[in-house]
């Protein structure tokens, strides 16, 4: 098998075209001529905000230029070269200062698990998710010892309560408390600081995928039994938005509040982590776990760069937050150093 070397000096002579998700899932990468060339590979859940991604910098646009409701430069608070060359340059790269001609150009394939570990371990890919349809992050069998792991982005769901309980003081409570909510210890918001208002907890129809909810808090305890019971996140978002007394958990691709920044009729519930409040982003909540990206050893500048535009909060609502798709990805709360 060629070296990654090989295999980017191979794609660098095909033509551009990134081509993002059709109906039936297919796509189509290649990349115009370039000094050097990036290749990801990812499963479906990342897909699409990578794709966004790689549009973006390949299409390299000017300070000025209008991107989705802004300039970059408003964004990135620079007025300096185009999209691509603000974060090439950040890690060495001469930028271009020209539309459509980044430093290196990015191309994205639909790919995970043994697949995107095999064209890892052979560097013919330069990042890689190895695994993010389940809470168990990477297969036991993959043996990533000599993989740098890149933890950017959580999936899973997220615990949410009526607005006018948040409203009245239950911004957070603990893992203890959680549980104490879900195995009917705990019955009245007034022990968490709440009003003389009974809890009705909204539980979700047992299904073939399990969540790491239920593993990390559910697993082997006495469960007190739900109020109601739905299968539907719409019913979920319904129940905690009409009632002032509600809590349930809802994939994070359903919480408003994370995509437009609004409150709502319902609020996002913080849980206590070694002591400190944590929403769905950060590490340790109880209801999303990390969607880990790995590259062969510690990064290169040109995955550096990629990585750092990846993880800036300024360029996560232009892959994330679009109306036409509800992705099922939310930023990590902690940006690496890149």
């Amino acid at each position: 098998m060629p070296s990654r070397r090989a295999f980017l000096r191979s794609v660098a002579g095909l033509g551009l075209s990134t081509l993002l998700l059709g109906c039936a899932g297919r796509r189509s990468v290649t990349s115009q001529t370039a000094n050097d060339s990036l290749s990801v590979a990812t499963p479906e859940l990342l897909s699409e905000p990578i794709t966004r991604l790689a549009a973006l910098w390949n299409g390299n646009s000017l300070p000025t230029d209008d991107e989705y409701g802004g300039t970059h430069a408003d964004r990135l608070g620079s007025s300096g070269p185009g999209f691509a060359d603000y974060f090439a340059k950040r890690h060495g790269f001469s930028p271009t200062k020209t539309a459509n001609q980044p430093p290196f150009r990015v191309t994205v394939g639909e790919n995970g698990g043994q697949d995107a570990h095999a064209a890892l371990t052979a560097e013919t890919v330069d990042i890689a998710a190895l695994r993010a349809e389940t809470f168990s992050t990477v297969d036991s069998d993959m043996d990533v010892s000599g993989f740098a792991r890149h933890d950017l982005f959580r999936t899973g769901k997220a615990i949410v309560v009526s607005d006018a309980i948040y409203q009245a003081g239950v911004t957070s409570i603990s893992r203890e408390e959680l549980l104490g909510i879900y195995n009917g210890r705990l019955n009245n918001w007034r022990s968490l600081g709440g009003p003389d208002r009974e809890i009705h907890l909204v539980g979700t129809v047992n299904d073939s995928h399990p969540e790491i909810f239920e593993q990390t808090v559910l697993r082997d305890q006495p469960l007190g039994g739900a109020d109601e019971l739905y299968g539907q996140p719409r019913r979920k978002v319904a129940a905690v938005s009409d009632r002032d007394d509600t809590v349930t958990r809802i994939p994070v691709r359903d919480v408003e509040t994370l995509r437009a920044g609004g409150t709502g009729d319902y609020r996002l519930l913080d849980i206590e982590v070694d002591g400190e409040p944590r929403g769905p982003g950060g590490i340790g909540y109880p209801g999303t776990y990390p969607v880990p990206l790995f590259t062969n050893g510690s990064p290169e500048n040109h995955e550096r760069a990629f990585l750092d535009a990846l993880s800036t909060a300024a360029v996560q609502p232009l892959i994330l937050n679009h109306a036409d798709a509800r992705l099922d990805v939310i930023p990590a709360a902690t940006k690496p150093d890149y």
